[in-house]
């Protein structure tokens, strides 16, 4: 074999490889949408200044810290698995936290974000929510707002399943977010006319 036909097979390799990560990717988060169990994890506010950057909400989640009998033996930044529970009014919680995953229960695979004495923060695989650009800026507004009032509830839906989670969707009410962005796209049109 001459050099072009390495050159052949090397770029054919690649070529492969480019489109097998992403197929995988995509296979895994189909899976978990349709497999999965959902959980409603309940959302705290996100500082009102900058809860957007981009195209996406940041999150934070009132379970996002576990408390354990000593922080010594974790570091930040490492892997770890977080067990799911439900309270009384069906939102998710952490009834344990490992290294090593469980079987035949419902885990996510989070990152330890730091520790703190006795009580570990983690940072959940899907602490922002991707929208279309053109809702972000409504969207934005809609869910400061809802965060601010106190009187609504906001929750992330995510499909859970053998560690994997996807985020379904954000929900205020049990509203979609992206449903009250265009309900606010509509509102704001409404306004520019009537001037």
């Amino acid at each position: 074999m001459n050099n072009r036909n390495y050159m052949l097979i090397g770029f054919c390799l690649t070529a492969l490889i480019q489109l097998i990560v992403p197929a995988s990717m995509i296979l895994s988060s189909e899976e978990t949408l349709g497999d999965g169990t959902e959980y409603r994890f309940k959302t705290v506010p996100v500082d009102p200044t900058d809860p957007f950057r981009g195209k996406y909400v940041t999150l934070r989640f009132v379970e996002s810290s576990f408390m354990v009998d000593s922080t010594a033996t974790w570091e930040d930044g490492d892997d770890a698995y977080v067990l799911l529970g439900t309270d009384l009014e069906g939102f998710a919680t952490i009834q344990a936290i490992s290294r090593d995953p469980w079987q035949n229960q419902s885990f996510i695979k989070v990152r330890i974000k730091k520790r703190y004495r006795e009580t570990i923060i983690i940072r959940y695989p899907f602490e922002r929510y991707y929208m279309e650009e053109s809702k972000a800026g409504p969207a934005e507004r809609v869910y400061r707002d809802a965060m601010r009032d106190g009187h609504s509830m906001a929750y992330a839906l995510v499909s859970v399943y053998e560690g994997n989670a996807v985020l379904k969707d954000v929900m205020i009410d049990d509203v979609p977010l992206t449903d009250l962005a265009e309900t606010q796209i509509v509102k704001e049109k409404a306004k520019e006319t009537d001037k």
